[in-house]
């Protein structure tokens, strides 16, 4: 097999490059939103970077938190737009859309470029046939002011789409199988090829490259329909059957936690169709028509996010804005809206919401207590009238299995237990705390995306665990030690949760393994990371 990856990040490197190895590549563009700046403008400033590496390849988006829900806000969104002038980057200006729509509809990232962004979900440009890769704030602030950074080349997988999509089955519904099928870390450190371009439209195949990073993914892109395969590339190449698949809902609070929708029977307070997985016109199309010209249900809020600036114009000239307005939806401005919790549809305690969003992790969307469920824009429109989870009208219904299908992997012969790390790095048992984790600790669970609003990095010590522990700042220590599972500080690309637990004092972090940009973000900040044996 070719892998389209390899050729990519060949080009990138100046050299013929292999999985596995280690080396620097130079990217063609650079994307930051205001979310991401902050931190990546104050490592600039301190270095007194006076110019950056092709500024006009660089976007500076907001998108996070818009418009501004407090002073604080608003102060970092002018401290930001002050940055970008200075620097002269790509700039739009809050309510153009979220970053990676922008990305799309923009167009200046040409097919087969490498795209480095300061958001997790960057890989979501594959939908176009090139690649993006996500980064914490430092590697950001490098690659702006040099244009290059290291990187460790991925494993392949080709991941086959056979078949067609059943009526009434979104792309949203794919994701869902895929991580319900494969579990949430397949991906870890590997990059994605999709094949099977017929089947899917722009948006439908944005939504799987975005979905990628919740299955661990370095990276993920689609093959073009007249790709030539012949190479010697190694690709391990796993099938996915379409025709099996009916709308599914993912279940709190993980992504993988994956059943048919007409299993679950769940009252809901919020439903929301938008962001950059649930946010294009295609999805509004589909929302409004399980609707069917019901109003939505009393003590339901809908809330509508549109992708960007063009889709909303575009909901306004087919009528769907009305549409939505008339049957009691909110029609919010472009932006994430209430997708990581920190503005326009916080939930309270207890509440729960059905989104067309990526993440459901606790506390994503405000309370601990809340409960998402994630499914596609068709469920959540029918839910939304229905006032509970509820299926879209398609002929396949309580077919899904859903077995679990593990996807081979190379074993780290090398990795010790555990006991055997804390004796090498000599750890003190009376003196210090073994802070124990389980599986897929994400970064949302470390630190809250609601404390990203401020630049005071005291603040993300202080509420570091906060959901999930809330007895760990108070208790720990400097010299203390977390042992986890799989998968540890999956999620979101914000260094604040490596900053966070740097601050408080953790000597080390031993776990099976870690999600990639937090395993990057933890080297920049000083924080040391051991794999273990399971």
């Amino acid at each position: 097999m070719k892998s389209l990856v390899l050729e990519i990040l060949s080009r990138a490197a100046g050299k013929r490059v292999e999985p596995g190895e280690q080396l620097d590549v130079t990217f063609d563009y650079a994307m930051i939103h205001d979310g991401s700046v902050v931190l990546a403008a104050q490592y600039i400033e301190e270095r007194g970077v006076r110019e950056l590496c092709r500024p006009d390849r660089a976007f500076l988006i907001f998108d996070h938190i818009w418009p501004p829900n407090t002073e604080r806000t608003a102060e970092i969104h002018r401290r930001s737009r002050e940055f970008g002038q200075q620097y002269g980057l790509r700039f739009y200006e809050g309510g153009s859309g979220i970053c990676h729509q922008i990305i799309l509809e923009d167009q200046t990232v040409q097919v087969g470029s490498l795209l480095a962004g300061g958001d997790s979900h960057t890989p979501t440009i594959g939908a176009r046939g090139s690649l993006g890769i996500g980064f914490g704030a430092m590697d950001m602030a490098n690659i702006l002011t040099a244009g290059t950074t290291w990187l460790k080349i991925p494993e392949i997988i080709r991941l086959n789409l056979k078949g067609e999509l059943p009526e009434g089955v979104m792309a949203k519904d794919v994701a869902l199988g895929i991580a319900g099928t494969f579990g949430t870390d397949f991906a870890t450190y590997r990059a994605i090829e999709f094949a099977n371009d017929h089947s899917f439209t722009l948006s439908g195949k944005a939504v799987l490259c975005n979905m990628a990073t919740e299955f661990g993914a370095k990276t993920a892109v689609f093959l073009p329909p007249d790709w030539d395969d012949a190479g010697g590339d190694t690709v391990v190449s796993i099938d996915f059957d379409l025709d099996e698949l009916e709308p599914l809902v993912a279940l709190p609070h993980s992504v993988g936690n994956v059943q048919s929708a007409s299993s679950v029977s769940k009252r809901i307070d919020v439903a929301v169709v938008g962001t950059c997985t649930g946010g294009r016109m295609e999805d509004f199309r589909a929302a409004a028509e399980e609707m069917e010209g019901s109003a939505v249900a009393p003590h339901v809020r809908l809330l509508i996010c549109p992708a960007s600036r063009r889709v909303y114009q575009d909901l306004c000239r087919e009528g769907l804005a009305e549409f939505f307005v008339n049957a009691g939806a909110t029609v919010l401005p472009p932006s994430c809206g209430p997708c990581l919790g920190m503005h326009t549809g916080v939930l309270a305690a207890g509440e729960v919401c059905i989104s067309t969003a990526n993440r459901n992790f606790v506390g994503r969307m405000g309370s601990k207590s809340a409960e998402i469920f994630l499914a596609s824009p068709a469920t959540v429109g029918r839910s939304a009238v229905e006032g509970m989870v509820a299926a879209p009208s398609c002929p396949r219904r309580g077919h899904w299995k859903g077995e679990r299908r593990s996807v081979p992997r190379p074993s780290d012969e090398d990795a010790k237990p555990p006991e055997a790390i804390l004796k090498d790095i000599g750890f003190d048992a009376d003196r210090n705390r073994i802070w124990r984790f389980g599986d897929h600790v994400d970064t949302d669970q470390i630190i809250s995306g609601k404390y990203l609003r401020t630049t005071d990095k005291a603040v993300w010590a202080e509420h570091a665990f906060e959901a999930v522990c809330p007895e760990f700042r108070r208790d720990v220590r400097p010299g203390d030690v977390i042992v986890a599972g799989e998968n540890f500080g999956c999620g979101s690309s914000r260094e604040q949760a490596a900053i966070a637990l740097k601050l408080c004092g953790i000597r080390a972090i031993i776990a099976r393994s870690y999600g990639r940009i937090f395993y990057r973000n933890s080297i920049n900040v000083g924080l040391e990371l051991f794999s273990s044996a399971a």
